[in-house]
C-alpha cells in the first residue's frame, strides 16, 4: 500500500469510528461558536477603551434630540453607564466562553476515550502496514490520561550530557508487541521543558526573562530471554568516547559512537559485534543511547520538539469536526514514525 493509500485508510478508520458521534460533533460546534464570541468580545473590549461603542450608540440619539456633548449631563451619565456595561458584558462573555470551551474539550476527550476505538485504530494501522513474521501481536495500551510537561531548571545540554538510563513507565501509553517471538515495549515520555533565566541589560536596566527549550524522548525495550546477563550496565551512546574508553576495530564507528567500558573490558566487544558496527554505519540511526539493564533498551531525544505520550491526541484549538479528525490523523502518523525509528534500532542489534 502506498503512503497515500495508508493515510487515506487511516482517515477512513477515524471517520468511521467517530464520525457519527453526535455529542462529539455538538461539542466541537459549541467550541467553535464560543471561539468566535471570545474573539469579538476582545475586539469590543479594546474598542470600549476608546469609547467607540458609546459614541456609536449615543451620537445618533443626541443628534436626533439636538443635544450637545458639553451641555448634557445626561450624555455623560449614559456614556459612563455604557462604558461600565461594555466592560462587564465583554468580560463575562470571555469568562463564559473560556469555561464552556474547557467543559466541551473535556467532553471531547471523554468521547474519544469512551470505547476501544482509539486502540482499534492504532492496532489496525499496525496490522495493515507493519505486521510481518518477525513483528506481530501488537497491542496498544491507552491510559486515557493527558500529561503536562516535566519541568527542569537547567539547560537541556547539561541534562543530555548524562541522561539517565530509560525506565519503562506504565502510566504512559505504550505499544506492546513481539519481535522474533520476544516481547517489546515502546513508549513516548511526556515532554521535557528546560527553563533557564537570562538577565539582559536594556537602557541601563536589567531585565530577566525565562527561556524554555523543549525536548521530547522515546524509549524502546526488548525482553530477550537469551540475553547475556553479564552485559548488564553496558551502554552505547552517540558521541565520541574518551581516550581510555573501548575502541572498536572500526575507526569510522569510533568517531561517532562510544561505549561506557574501558579498553580492556571484553563485554564491550560482546555487545558491539561486527554486525552491530556494520548496521550502525549503514543506517546512521538518530538515537541517544542503547544498552543492557534489566532488558535491552534504546532511547531517543528530540531537541526543540514536543512529542506527547502515545494516544495523547491534540484536541485544543479545534475549529471543526474535520479539523479534529485531521489532528488525530497527524498525531497517529507521528506516533508510528517515532515507533519505526525505535524498532529499527532494535533491528541493528537483533
Amino acid at each position: 500500500m502506498t503512503n497515500i493509500g495508508i493515510e487515506e485508510q487511516l482517515m477512513k478508520d477515524i471517520e468511521n469510528s467517530f464520525g457519527k458521534d453526535s455529542l462529539l460533533r455538538e461539542s466541537v460546534k459549541t467550541i467553535r461558536y464560543w471561539n468566535k464570541c471570545i474573539v469579538w468580545a476582545w475586539v469590543l473590549l479594546g474598542l470600549n477603551v476608546f469609547g467607540v461603542p458609546q459614541l456609536i450608540i449615543l451620537v445618533p440619539i443626541m443628534f436626533m434630540l439636538k443635544v450637545t456633548f458639553t451641555s448634557s449631563s445626561i450624555f455623560l451619565m449614559l456614556a459612563g453607564a455604557l462604558n461600565i456595561a461594555g466592560y462587564v458584558l465583554t468580560i463575562l462573555t470571555i469568562v463564559k466562553g473560556v469555561r464552556t470551551r474547557k467543559e466541551k474539550t473535556k467532553i471531547i476527550w471523554t468521547q474519544l476515550c469512551a470505547g476501544t476505538e482509539i486502540e482499534n485504530i492504532y492496532e489496525n494501522f499496525f496490522n495493515a502496514n507493519m505486521k510481518n513474521n518477525n513483528l506481530k501481536d501488537f497491542k496498544f495500551f491507552f491510559p486515557e490520561q493527558q500529561f503536562g510537561n516535566e519541568v527542569h531548571r537547567m539547560e537541556s545540554t547539561t541534562y543530555l550530557k548524562n541522561a539517565p538510563v530509560p525506565r519503562f513507565n506504565p502510566a504512559y501509553g505504550y505499544f506492546k508487541f513481539k519481535y522474533k517471538d520476544f516481547w517489546c515495549y515502546f513508549q513516548v515520555a511526556r515532554p521535557l521543558a528546560f527553563e533557564i533565566k537570562v538577565t539582559r541589560m536594556r537602557n541601563g536596566r536589567a531585565y530577566t526573562t525565562t527561556i524554555t527549550t523543549m525536548v521530547s524522548t522515546t524509549r524502546i525495550f526488548y525482553l530477550d530471554k537469551n540475553m547475556d546477563r553479564s552485559l548488564r550496565g553496558i551502554r552505547m551512546k552517540l558521541g565520541k568516547g574518551a581516550k581510555d574508553s573501548y575502541q572498536s576495530e572500526s575507526i569510522e564507528f569510533n568517531k561517532v559512537y562510544s561505549v561506557n567500558a574501558s579498553s580492556t573490558d571484553i563485554r564491550a566487544a560482546q555487545f558491539i559485534t561486527p554486525k552491530v558496527i556494520t548496521n550502525f554505519l549503514d543506517t546512521r540511526p538518530f538515537f541517544y543511547s542503547a544498552g543492557i539493564d534489566e532488558t535491552f533498551y534504546a532511547d531517543f531525544y528530540y531537541q526543540n520538539k514536543t512529542y506527547t505520550p502515545l494516544g495523547q491526541l491534540p484536541i485544543s484549538k479545534i475549529t471543526t469536526i474535520e479539523d479534529l479528525f485531521k489532528k488525530i490523523h497527524a498525531s497517529i502518523l507521528i506516533d508510528f514514525s517515532l515507533f519505526k525509528q525505535g524498532i529499527r534500532l532494535v533491528y541493528n542489534f537483533y
